[in-house]
């Protein structure tokens, strides 16, 4: 679908949200079209190394506020196909990089959290945001976040939905290169190509 590219060059399978005019929140069916691309990167021979971005300059603002509905018949009907599965890149077989070229939020967070190495712009705002909209954490990162940052930073990011930097994420083990936002997509791709080609 338009909202989700899905590209393999050098071996390098590169998924990009595709939304940039709102800074690529997801709806369902966007969700379900990266579900479907990274079970596509995964079952290709062709690919080894996954690259996931955002267009623009933010990589996930979340999940679409907009679509929200109280209608419990729409989330019965729902196909349990659409709506991201973030856990899917930590089941890859394949190593996943995520280029965070700008602001994440939300189910945006955890889908870049949830890849193996994570690129960051030195200037991008990241943020877990549940509690700030009164809901709780979803998709594992209460689960995950800790173990990623410790558990004194992962409850101080989910109960005060605070706000940090890129720069602050590399300093808390959450990104393992912060970048101007510009070189945050080169240097990602270069890293997945030399992974891909060793």
């Amino acid at each position: 679908m338009a909202d989700v590219e899905y590209q393999v060059d050098d071996r390098v399978a590169l998924i990009t949200l595709n939304r940039p005019d709102v800074y690529n929140a997801l709806t369902a069916a966007m969700g379900g079209a990266v579900n479907q691309a990274l079970r596509r990167a995964d079952a290709d021979p062709g690919v080894r190394c996954v690259v996931i971005t955002g267009a623009g300059r933010g990589f996930c603002a979340g999940a679409d506020v907009s679509l929200f509905t109280d209608d419990a018949a729409l989330l019965k009907d729902s196909d349990p196909d659409e709506g991201l599965r973030p856990e899917l890149l930590m089941r890859l077989r394949k190593p996943v990089v995520a280029a965070v070229n700008g602001s994440a939020a939300g189910v945006g967070f955890v889908l870049m959290a949830c890849a193996d190495v994570r690129f960051v712009a030195e200037k991008a705002t990241l943020t877990t945001s549940y509690a700030r909209l009164g809901v709780s954490a979803e998709y594992g990162i209460g689960w995950l976040l800790p173990r990623l940052i410790g558990l004194p930073n992962a409850l101080d990011l989910l109960l005060s939905a605070g706000k940090i930097s890129g720069a602050e994420a590399l300093r808390l083990g959450l990104a393992q290169r912060a970048l101007p936002a510009p070189e945050v997509l080169p240097a990602a791709l270069d890293y997945a190509r030399a992974l891909a080609s060793g």
